[in-house]
């Protein structure tokens, strides 16, 4: 029952002394926590400070009245929940839908009878506890919902990542494969004509011209770096696609033993285009770290998601500051024999304090509408809570911020 709560909180506001006294007595040998205010003012210092569960309060005060209280406390989203009971010696109709429009949830006329003080107080708090019921469930759902879709979204970008990465690997190995038969067919073209043009002293006219305008000497030292350079280039496809490939992992099991400092080499690998084209230095800075047992997707996607929050806050602030380059610093390390610790610093606009209590809150976003769902930092959270780790945000305002990733080193 509610109204055997312990820890039910209870404020009472009443400028008249006498009429303190008598709803002190009424509720002395109640179960739950007073609060007592004589004025308005005080009133709202206490609810802004201890945040009752229910407000009992006078109507007519000097300076701050009760109604005034309430319209402050309902224009609350933090407050509006708080059950709050009218005391007045107000009867009339038009005195009731005033009140109610002004937000109370109930009313007491004055003299106050114990019975009906104590039945209107329980039916408040049960109604508050349907209320914080109510809120827990929606967020359930909320949560819930957010992880459907990134579980739906990640599973066909598995898909086609996979898909991608098969296709591209295949011309890819094929190009990889024949630069070494080029540069050695290339070799025994270049001995053939300087054999031929060491054989006769003076070449045919037409084979001079010919040497001349393809300027021999200068192909003999550019084609060698042009190979070196589709070699590299091809090496590079090779890299990008084990990365997909490690990343998506749709062919691996699940759960399995990974190096956390490869995954964030990985997902590094794949914002690379983002960060050159964003003017963004990264600084590695790695511990080695025990391979750990985990769900390496959810892990992979977790990681995603914080990389691309902190490559959004720098694009934020150089859209604020001119020729702004941005830094993402990534730190591991080793706390424990049982926790290991990652640590993403961005220099970008940092967390606002109005925001930072709700930054991990399901489709929460303070990007511009169009541009976020509030889904990923939501997300990260809950994967990193469901490996029994712990994901917190140290925000600077104007100069960054730091997102640390907690995990435990035997996880499942």
């Amino acid at each position: 029952m509610v109204n055997e709560n312990r820890f039910a909180s209870i404020l009472v506001v009443e400028d008249d002394s006498t009429q303190a006294i008598i709803l002190k007595k009424l509720l002395k040998d109640q179960n739950f926590t007073f609060y007592f205010a004589d004025n308005g003012t005080r009133a709202l210092d206490i609810i802004y400070e201890e945040r009752p569960d229910l407000v009992l309060c006078d109507w007519v005060m000097p300076g701050i009245s009760g109604i005034d209280v309430c319209k402050e406390i309902k224009s609350n989203p933090k407050l509006a929940s708080t059950i709050f009971i009218l005391l007045t010696g107000k009867n009339s109709v038009d005195d009731q839908v005033f009140g109610l429009e002004a937000g109370a949830d109930d009313f007491l006329n004055k003299p106050v009878e114990k019975s009906q003080l104590l039945a209107r107080i329980h039916a408040g708090l049960r109604q508050k506890q349907l209320y914080n019921q109510l809120q827990v469930t929606n967020k359930i759902l909320k949560e819930t919902q957010a992880q459907l879709i990134q579980t739906q979204k990640m599973s066909s970008l598995s898909r086609i990542v996979a898909g991608i990465a098969h296709e591209i690997n295949n011309p890819a190995n094929f190009i990889y494969g024949n630069i070494q038969y080029l540069q050695e067919y290339f070799q025994e073209i270049l001995e053939v004509i300087e054999l031929f043009c060491g054989e006769y002293d003076k070449l045919p006219p037409h084979i001079e011209e010919l040497l001349g305008e393809i300027d021999l000497e200068y192909l003999k030292q550019d084609l060698p770096n042009i190979l070196a350079s589709m070699k590299t280039g091809t090496q590079r496809i090779s890299n990008i696609v084990a990365s997909l490939k490690s990343f998506s992992g749709l062919d691996e099991a699940d759960i399995k033993s990974v190096d956390l400092n490869k995954c964030l080499d990985n997902t590094l690998s794949l914002l690379e285009h983002q960060l050159q084209e964003k003017n963004i230095d990264v600084m590695r800075q790695y511990e080695e770290l025990p391979a750990i047992k985990c769900h390496f997707r959810n892990i992979n996607q977790a990681l995603m998601h914080l990389f691309s929050n902190a490559i959004d806050a720098i694009e934020m602030k150089q859209g604020l500051v001119s020729e702004f380059r941005g830094k993402i610093t990534v730190q591991t390390s080793v706390l424990s024999e049982e926790k290991l610790k990652i640590s993403i610093i961005d220099n970008g606009t940092g967390v606002l304090p109005e925001a930072f209590e709700n930054i991990f809150d399901p489709f929460f976003t303070t990007k511009p509408i169009g541009s976020g769902t509030g889904l990923g930092l939501s997300v990260t959270y809950r994967i990193i809570q469901r490996h029994g780790g712990m994901l917190s945000c140290n925000s600077f305002p104007d100069a960054g911020a730091e997102f640390v990733v907690m995990l435990p080193i035997r996880t499942v």
